[in-house]
């Protein structure tokens, strides 16, 4: 107790952000893994981003305490939030993947899922996981019309493939399902 004493009073001491930022991660790490209150834990390296998104190993303990801890909504915010300040195209592409990996298998969040995969899909239109990603969570949802165009979306990018004519086969099933015979048709040409 008395080191995250410590800890704290450094932090009231200093207005240096990024040095409050660190004392606040400090203090964080302490309460995790000395004092078993992964709470207020949490609660500090949050407040050592605020200060401080910069401070990778703040973001990096608090994804991995919110996960332990079964905590998915407030990961999936976190996780939104270091979207917002990533510039590479591949790195979103892979925060992406997990928001939606969490939304689809930890919160049953089928439209968040959809709406992730199709964030990946503006940032990369080819990106066959995003596509088989989003075709399963669309045919779990029940949404058969986007689930044949995104059938046929993947199959143009497999071009001849054994897949790509399954992905027509499927995607024509759907649409004669539904009545659409013209689609159903192209579909299977």
């Amino acid at each position: 107790e008395r080191v995250l004493e410590t800890f704290l009073a450094e932090k009231a001491a200093t207005d240096d952000t990024r040095e409050q930022a660190q004392r606040c991660f400090k203090a964080g790490e302490l309460l995790e893994e000395r004092l078993a209150r992964p709470a207020e834990a949490a609660q500090l390296y949050g407040e050592a981003l605020v200060l401080d998104p910069g401070l990778l190993s703040a973001g990096r303990a608090l994804e991995r305490l919110l996960e332990k801890t079964g905590r998915f909504a407030d990961l999936c915010t976190q996780l939104e939030r270091e979207l917002s300040s990533t510039p590479e195209a591949g790195e979103k592409v892979a925060l992406l993947f997990r928001v939606a990996r969490l939304r689809e298998d930890r919160l049953g969040d089928l439209a968040g899922a959809a709406a992730d995969y199709r964030k990946i899909l503006e940032l990369d239109p080819t990106h066959i996981l995003a596509l088989r990603s989003l075709a399963i969570v669309l045919e779990r949802a029940g949404q058969t019309t986007e689930l044949a165009v995104t059938l046929e979306h993947a199959a143009s990018i497999l071009k001849e493939s054994r897949e790509a004519v399954a992905l027509l086969t499927r995607a024509g099933e759907i649409r004669e399902q539904a009545g659409d015979e013209a689609g159903a048709a192209a579909a299977w040409e």
